[in-house]
């Protein structure tokens, strides 16, 4: 049997340079994403970008990235931050000589076929998030709708333009990744549901080192002179115009339900109740004491959870309202 290269098999391995790449042997499309915008004090959107591509491709503009890398002036990786700044790998260059090196690089992935993407997703949308109270909730975070609208979305692409393609994700590691990946997981065993149709063509979720990942620093590439545009206000760059010389890049706004500020700050508020019932038992326990403190303390508790059941009865309202909700229960109930 014809051996392939590992990256096949190893959804990470692919998008690296030659030097960290193995041997191999199957055909899976590929996704790479980076993030930029994070901050919502200073951008009004988040940006997930990234390109879509076969294996053959990606490992082909790999190593001609790779080789623009080691071109003097050179550096060992490539983010938008560091060369904005002139710092870290640009520490030693000027902004002419960053810029230079930056359109080598988006003319390499322009004149490729790979598939660019940029999902956004708008910071206002959070901004009544209580980030301690929300900790952890994934759903509660602009992180997690830009995971959720990039792979979606490219799965989307996928089903429509090659139809049968199982895909790979890799993104840039990040804390908030982790439970968005098992909700990615969890979603692909799910029968019955919405969004059972694309997942079929979901495959592997996995988070990658932008330092040694190159096709993670092509998507970052893109997420970042797509911010540029998005949160500084700036006219296409040069770059851009490279990325995008035979490609047009695809952009998936967020389309967030008018329901899920409101359902974030519900179950913010549900985690609430559920911690004072904590402290409430622990001292109750510990102390051995049933004082008017403790009481008035059960009180309150007891008040917070009358709100939150009204809370839930009024959202359960607006679904059975919702025609969708009422078509989707609809059909759960002819099928069983």
């Amino acid at each position: 049997m014809k051996s392939a290269p590992l990256t096949d098999v190893i959804p990470h391995l692919c998008g690296m340079a030659r030097a960290y790449r193995l041997r191999n042997l199957v055909f899976v499309m590929k996704a790479f994403f980076d993030e930029s915008g994070l901050n919502p004090y200073e951008d009004k959107v988040l940006v997930m970008g990234g390109f879509l591509g076969s294996v053959d491709e990606w490992e082909r503009v790999s190593d001609a990235w790779d080789a623009c890398l080691n071109r003097a002036p050179a550096i060992r990786y490539f983010k938008s931050d560091e060369a904005n700044g002139l710092n870290g790998q640009f520490e030693r260059f000027n902004h002419a000589s960053a810029d230079e090196k930056r359109k080598e690089l988006a003319g390499i992935v322009g004149g490729s076929d790979l598939q660019g993407i940029c999902a956004s997703v708008l910071h206002a949308w959070f901004e009544g998030r209580n980030p301690k109270l929300a900790k952890g909730m994934v759903g509660s975070r602009v992180y997690d709708w830009g995971f959720f609208t990039a792979t979606s979305g490219t799965l989307q692409y996928v089903q429509t333009v090659h139809p049968g393609e199982t895909i790979d994700f890799i993104f840039d590691k990040r804390t908030e990744l982790r439970s968005c990946i098992a909700i990615y997981d969890e979603m692909k065993e799910m029968e019955d549901c919405p969004w059972s149709a694309i997942m079929r063509v979901a495959g592997a979720c996995i988070p990658g080192d932008d330092e040694k990942v190159v096709a993670l620093q092509i998507s970052d590439l893109l997420a970042g002179e797509f911010s540029s545009m998005a949160n500084g206000g700036n006219s296409p760059s040069e770059a851009w115009k490279l990325l995008t010389a035979r490609h047009s890049v695809a952009h998936i706004p967020c389309r967030l339900p008018p329901s899920v500020p409101f359902l974030t700050g519900l179950r913010s508020f549900g985690k609430e109740i559920r911690d004072a019932t904590g402290r409430f038992l622990q001292r109750f326990y510990k102390e051995n004491e049933r004082s008017i403190s403790l009481l008035n303390d059960l009180g309150e508790i007891a008040e917070r959870k009358a709100i939150f059941d009204a809370a839930m009865k009024l959202l359960s309202g607006r679904y059975e309202s919702d025609p969708d909700f009422l078509k989707f229960r609809e059909r759960q109930r002819e099928e069983k």
